[in-house]
Parts: structure tokens; C-alpha cells; sequence
């Protein structure tokens, strides 16, 4: 608490001593954009600033509107505007997210243009942002770009997080963001403040959040769902002349005592007790752009970046068998993400190409130590120390054909090496073996993996006239296996074992999607089919009678379709929706896949009775889901209201908010399907009242 006191104390301070030049200029406080599941520019897909009407596949977007409005505990949360995207919870703090039926592994994640690697049995990229503190989140729904390599099968996903900016006039930005929740009895604090001039700037930020546990449309206590953090940001510009830019951001992010109820499909017992005992993050990113505009060439960008996560779980109360013996089990481990890039654009009359190589080290270092009840206690690993390096080239032309005809190519190609240490089953055993005793014994030999793979794309967008537009997109893409994949190890109990496979070949798709857009200052909206094809995937395969092994056997097709609409027909008024159907074959074994969130949709509708006043009505609602396969229960369908009411005024050249919201108005109880897919149902919150205050300078 003492360090977030600091770090807030620091921005609100830095923001009474900076002296402007010229003030912000006023923003309406009576917005009507407060919608933007339609938002028109998307950077992500092409790596500058592009129509979304151009860009061939499905893209989503939300700002920092849209969080304001939902003030979700995790990013995913807000994502529930965009069509094909939903949440997959192992806690209110750390859930990740499914796009179109792939989650986690087969998603790319990126914070500010940078990837975040780590594991993703159990939940934390999500969890490690505040969401306060983020501009925007642009997602890619499919391998429909070919800048991001191994992993992109599902989509990607960036954060893009508040900053400071170049301007044309000097002048200084803050804002400050109080929250509280009633029924987890807690809140939130986030201020920010920023310098931005021609020739540089400064921009500072902290946060600080502490939720206890949250009760379910029952009044039931959800044990274990609280959770407490920190974060800090410190951004840094500087513009040498009108060509040379040198920029550097840096992220903190602490995470205490953070509960994990539904951990109970990665090998923990359904009745333990998981916990995130401590989680860190830290980014460093240094960027150099060069930007010439001479002729062809346009633009280079140089990018060195550092990223990782320290993850520990602690895991108590665990029942017997095992629990007879052994009070915690405490895997922990550090995952570093070291990368380099060189992006440079050029462009013609008709052409924009983007032209880039990258390379990416993800090392791992993690161990478990298992206590028993009398003290005593045994480190294992249950991975090896290993690393995992990517290097790749890939290009991009946007063709415009015509003014209303334009061709999208891509491709990429990628040197993968995977490289571990030997590892034996125990660095520390115990004192005295718990029965059956397992003697010690290597389990890894050193193993040095090369493969090479490619990603590739084409699409087409025309313009049908001022309104309309369609577009059609093919695209390859793959995985490679990550280092949990090929490394792990698992006793299952009497005698029984589940291993990796450090031969995994990468798996792949092919993806095909067709959408119409329209676009206007009134109604906009949007249709999109896709179809994606996974072959050589990865599952897992009893080879004997003891011993699962992870092997490349599995096949399976996902396709659906989405709608969405923004409705604006006055200055008073604005709806906005969509609806999402996806369906998962498990072709290779002829059933349904899991993970797969049934039909739901999304309405919002929004009320302007007079100047700086607002309302807002949201509407979940989820299907049941029977399409499931062997051994995963269905799902029932629910529906859930949330209100939330706001006053905006301001008082000087200050801009301040108050507001409140009742989430789950009808105190509905109910679970999401994704949660339960995975072995372990909790129910998500009851009925919920939050009071806030924002401020803006």
C-alpha cells in the first residue's frame, strides 16, 4: 500500500508542478460516440494506421470509452462488445479470452505492440493490465496478418495502454479514477498525468486495486475470487528533427494473493485451495523511428523490447489421497521475452509494402516445491529450464487496384529453435519418500529442436459504393509447439505418467472468411462467415497402459458466423449489438470440441436526456450449449441487464464524472460455459452496486 501511495503521490504531484504552455483543448461532456464496436482505423492488422472497410477478415476494437463504461475487473471483460470474442475465466482477476473458438495457446497476446509469453494453463495475461490504464485493445479475429508468426491460428490481441504524445502545442493531461464495488467490497485508484510538447514528452501513471471475494446470484461468498495489485507506468519521448523519434516505455505490475477458483482443470484437485501467491510484470520497450517520406521509402522503425512474468502459485487444502501427506504445492517460474525488430515501410502510387524481420527468445526457469505437513520439503521441476527462439522475415502490399478495388498479400517465414537443459525428477528430495516412492532419475536429456514453418495470406476488399463494402480472405497459418508442450512432465499416481514431446511438429490452419461492412454516419454494421480448418494438432494419446504422451493426432474444423450493428438515429439516443454463433468438429475423433462458447449476443442501448447526463442499459445474453463432447456437461442459457448512469460537468478547465452502475440487475446466478468446459464451474457475481468519480485535466 505504501508503494502505491508513492507512485500516486508522484503523478499527481508531477501534475501540479509541469507548466504548459497551452492547456488541452475542452472535450464535450456530453460524448455520443459511446459506442465503438465499429471503430473505422485498426493499426494491428498492417502495422500503421488502416480503414477497418480495407482490412480483409474480422477486426474488433474497443477504446478507453468502452472500458470506462463497463469498468471491468479484467480486460476480457470489456471485450464482450465485439462479436466472436468471449471470455474464458479461471477468476474475475485473470480471465483469458476466446476468439471464435481458440483461446489462449492458439491466440497471440501483445501489450503495446510486444508479446507476452508464459503459460496459459492457468489464467494471467489478462490479469496483469489494469484496465484503466489502456487507450485501446485491437483485435484480430484469425491469421489475417502475417506480421506476428507462430501462434496467430486464433487471432491476436493488443493491448495498447494510455501515453503521452507529440503535439503541436505544448501542454499538460492528467485525469484521476476512483472506483468502489459493494459486492466484492472493494476498489480502484488510477491517475495519470502527461507533458506532451513538438519535441518530446512525459508521461507517468499508477494504480492500484484491492477486491475481496465476490458473492454469486445465490448470496454464496465465491471463496477465493479476491484479489490486490499495482501497476506503474513511465513513458518517455523525444524528437530529434521531424524525421528521428526515440521513444521509451516501461511497465510495472504486481499482483498479491490473487485467487484462482477455477484452477481445477490443469492437475489441481477441484477442492484445493489455488492461489497466485505473487505475480510480476515488467516491460521495457525502446523504439527509434526513422522517417524519411522521401519518395518509395517512408518510413524505418527500430524496436528492442524486454518483457516478463514472474508467476507463483500456492496450492493448500488439498484433499486425500494426497493431502494426507502434503500441506502446499508451490510451482513458480519466470518467463523472459527478449525481442528484436526492424520494420520499414515503402510506398508507390498503388502500393503500400511493409517489409520487417524479427526475433524472439522466450527463456523459462521454474521450479516446484511441495511441503509436508511436518515441515519437510522436495523441489522438482516439472519443466526443464529451456528456451524457446523465433526468427522470422515477413512482408505486406496493400494493392489499391482501383479506387474502389484493393488486394491485400502477406507472408512470413520462421526459423524455430527449442533447446532445453537435462533435468533429473528432484533437485531436493524429501527427508523421508511419501509412499510410493519414486526414486530419482533423469527425466529430460538435453534436446536442441530446429523447424522451419510460414504463415501467408491473401485478400480482397471492394467498395460497392459509399456505404457498402465486402471482403474475402485465405490464409495459412501455424503453432509451434510451446515449451510446456514439449517439456511436461506429470505423475498421475500409481504408476500412470503424462509427458511431453520435444519432436512436436507445429500445427496449422487454413482460414477462409467473407464479410460485408456497412459504414455511415446513422447505421453501421457488419456480417461475417468463416471457416478454419486445424490439422496436426496437438492431444493427448495413451501410448501404454502408464504413459499419456502429447502427440500431433488431432484434426478439427471451426466455422459460425457474426452480425453487429451501431445505430445513431439521433443526438439523444444510440443502440449497438451483435450476435455470434460458433461450431467446433473434432474431425479426427468425430465429436464436438470443447471451448466452444454457444450462441450469445450483446445489446447496448444508450439515453442522452440533456447536457453531460447519460444512461446506459447492456443486455448478455448466452445460449445453452449441448453441442459438447465425451465427458463435459452442457451448458444452460442466461441472460443478464446491467445499468450504469453518469453526470459529466466541468468546473474551471477541469472535467469531472460522477457515476454508478448495478451489474446483474435481476441478481441472476448463473456460470459461463467456458468455465465449466474446462473441468471446474463457479458461478460468476451476483448482483453488483459500483460508485465512481473520474476526473480530466
Amino acid at each position: 500500500m505504501k508503494a502505491v501511495t508513492v507512485i500516486l503521490l508522484i503523478v499527481m504531484v508531477m501534475s501540479g508542478q509541469i507548466i504548459a504552455e497551452e492547456k488541452k483543448p475542452d472535450e464535450n461532456t456530453n460524448s455520443k460516440d459511446t459506442s465503438h464496436i465499429l471503430d473505422e482505423i485498426i493499426v494491428t492488422a498492417r502495422g500503421y494506421a488502416s480503414e477497418i472497410k480495407k482490412v480483409p477478415g474480422g477486426t474488433g476494437v474497443i477504446n478507453s470509452k468502452d472500458i470506462h463504461f463497463i469498468q471491468p475487473s479484467s480486460i476480457s471483460d470489456a471485450l464482450r462488445v465485439i462479436p466472436g470474442v468471449t471470455k474464458s475465466s479461471d477468476s474475475p482477476w485473470g480471465s483469458e479470452i476466446n476468439i471464435r473458438g481458440s483461446s489462449r495457446a492458439n491466440v497471440v497476446f501483445l501489450v503495446d505492440d510486444i508479446r507476452l509469453n508464459t503459460a496459459t494453463d492457468i489464467g494471467a495475461q489478462f490479469g496483469t493490465i489494469d484496465p484503466a490504464s489502456v487507450e485501446r485493445v485491437e483485435i484480430l479475429k484469425g491469421p489475417i496478418s502475417s506480421l506476428y508468426g507462430s501462434g496467430t491460428m486464433g487471432g491476436v490481441v493488443n493491448v495498447i495502454t494510455r501515453s503521452g504524445r507529440f503535439s503541436h502545442d505544448a501542454y499538460t493531461e492528467g485525469g484521476l479514477n476512483l472506483l468502489y464495488n459493494f459486492n466484492s467490497d472493494g476498489g480502484s485508484t488510477y491517475a495519470y498525468t502527461a507533458y506532451n510538447a513538438p519535441d518530446y514528452y512525459v508521461f507517468a501513471s499508477g494504480s492500484f486495486r484491492d477486491f475481496g471475494s465476490y458473492k454469486d446470484g445465490r448470496n454464496n461468498t465465491m471463496k477465493n475470487s479476491g484479489f490486490s495489485d499495482l501497476q506503474g507506468i513511465m513513458n518517455l519521448g523525444y524528437k530529434t528533427n521531424e524525421i528521428n523519434t526515440t521513444e521509451l516505455k516501461t511497465q510495472y505490475y504486481r499482483g498479491d494473493e490473487i485467487g484462482i477458483p477455477g484452477a481445477g482443470s490443469v492437475g489441481f484437485p477441484a477442492e484445493a485451495t489455488v492461489t497466485y501467491d505473487e505475480v510480476d510484470r515488467v516491460l521495457i520497450n525502446l523504439e527509434h523511428t526513422y522517417r524519411p517520406e522521401v519518395g518509395f521509402y517512408q518510413e524505418s522503425k527500430l524496436r528492442l523490447s524486454y518483457h516478463s512474468i514472474d508467476r507463483h502459485v500456492r496450492v493448500n487444502d488439498i484433499p486425500p489421497p494426497t493431502g494426507a501427506f502434503l500441506k502446499s504445492i508451490e510451482p513458480g517460474a519466470i518467463h523472459k521475452t527478449y525481442s528484436i525488430a526492424l520494420i520499414n515501410r515503402f510506398k508507390t502510387d498503388n502500393h503500400d509494402i511493409m517489409l520487417g524481420l524479427d526475433t524472439w527468445k522466450r527463456t523459462y526457469d521454474g521450479k516446484r516445491v511441495r511441503t509436508k505437513h511436518n515441515g519437510e520439503t522436495s523441489i522438482d521441476t516439472p519443466i526443464p529450464d529451456s528456451y524457446y527462439l523465433s526468427s522470422g522475415i515477413y512482408t505486406e502490399d496493400e494493392w489499391e487496384i482501383n479506387d474502389r478495388f484493393s488486394m491485400n498479400i502477406g507472408g512470413r517465414f520462421d526459423r524455430i529453435q527449442v533447446k532445453n537443459e537435462e533435468t533429473d525428477l528432484y533437485k531436493t528430495a524429501f527427508a523421508t519418500a511419501p509412499p510410493p516412492p519414486q526414486p530419482n532419475r533423469r527425466i529430460w536429456d538435453k534436446y536442441d529442436v530446429t523447424e522451419y514453418s510460414w504463415n501467408a495470406h491473401t485478400g480482397v476488399t471492394y467498395e460497392i459504393n459509399s456505404l457498402w463494402s465486402t471482403d474475402f480472405i485465405i490464409a495459412r497459418a501455424y503453432r509451434a509447439a510451446s515449451l510446456e508442450e514439449r517439456y511436461k512432465y506429470l505423475n498421475l499416481g500409481s504408476g500412470a505418467e503424462k509427458w511431453g514431446n520435444p519432436n512436436l511438429e507445429p500445427e496449422k490452419s487454413m482460414f477462409f472468411e467473407y464479410g460485408i461492412i456497412r459504414t455511415g454516419d446513422i447505421l453501421k454494421a457488419g456480417i461475417a462467415l468463416y471457416y478454419n480448418d486445424l490439422e496436426n494438432l496437438i492431444a493427448e494419446n495413451r501410448v501404454s497402459p502408464t504413459r499419456i504422451e502429447l502427440q500431433n493426432i488431432s484434426e478439427a474444423e471451426l466455422y459460425g458466423g457474426e452480425i453487429e450493428f451501431t445505430l445513431r438515429p439521433t443526438a439523444w439516443f444510440s443502440a449497438s449489438g451483435n450476435v455470434a454463433y460458433t461450431r467446433g468438429r473434432d474431425t479426427g475423433n468425430d465429436q464436438d470440441l470443447p471451448s466452444i462458447s454457444p450462441i450469445n449476443g450483446f445489446l447496448r442501448l444508450c439515453y442522452y436526456p440533456f447536457q453531460g447526463a447519460w444512461a446506459q442499459l447492456d443486455a448478455i445474453y448466452n445460449g445453452s450449449q449441448k453441442k459438447v463432447p465425451t465427458g463435459v456437461n452442457i451448458s444452460d442459457k442466461w441472460t443478464r441487464f446491467d445499468f450504469m448512469a453518469g453526470y459529466k460537468f466541468i468546473v474551471a478547465t477541469t472535467g469531472h464524472e460522477i457515476y454508478g452502475a448495478i451489474d446483474n440487475i435481476f441478481n441472476k446466478a448463473y456460470s459461463d460455459y467456458l468455465t465449466s468446459s474446462r473441468g471446474f464451474t463457479f458461478n460468476e457475481p451476483g448482483r453488483t452496486f459500483r460508485i465512481g468519480y473520474k476526473m480530466e485535466f
